[in-house]
């Protein structure tokens, strides 16, 4: 899994945490990350799209899940071609307090099937998206076989 967690409640949407994962596609220590916008401006290049970037910080001014394809360059300016799910999470009083972004390197991807794209209808209730999101989630890592006991859709 590559993805990172950002502050919701601060005004440039710092990164607050990043897995190894992150870091490994990034080409960026844990340490250089963090406290920086999670727009991903460090990532963007002559290639970048200003649209999908424009997309980005509107899903975080929003608090709306988004899902895109970008093209970002790692620290030693490599390109990749990248699918981005952004997702607000929320706390206990149901204010979105932090978001989660997640990563995947789709440059070798043989076909364009293989992104998931998360259902993203406003009709569906703000838990059935969670649990779409994380299905999505955990779909865009090819697991194998069915996660059981980690999730509970009843509080």
């Amino acid at each position: 899994r590559r993805f990172l967690l950002a502050n919701a409640q601060v005004e440039h949407f710092p990164i607050i945490y990043c897995n190894d994962g992150f870091c490994e596609l990034v080409g960026f220590s844990r340490a250089e990350l963090m406290q920086r916008p999670a727009t991903c401006d460090f990532l963007h290049g002559p290639l970048t799209s200003s649209q999908a970037t424009a997309q980005i910080r509107e899903s975080l001014t929003t608090c709306l899940e988004k899902q895109l394809e970008i093209i970002y360059y790692r620290k030693d300016g490599t390109k990749f071609l990248c699918s981005q799910v952004t997702a607000p999470i929320k706390n206990e009083e149901g204010e979105i307090s932090m978001f989660i972004m997640n990563f995947e390197d789709i440059t070798d991807a043989p076909y364009r099937d293989e992104v998931i794209t998360p259902c993203t209808s406003p009709l569906m209730s703000a838990r059935s998206k969670s649990f779409a999101f994380m299905v999505a989630f955990t779909a865009t890592q090819r697991v194998g076989s069915q996660r059981s006991g980690g999730y509970d859709a009843d509080p």
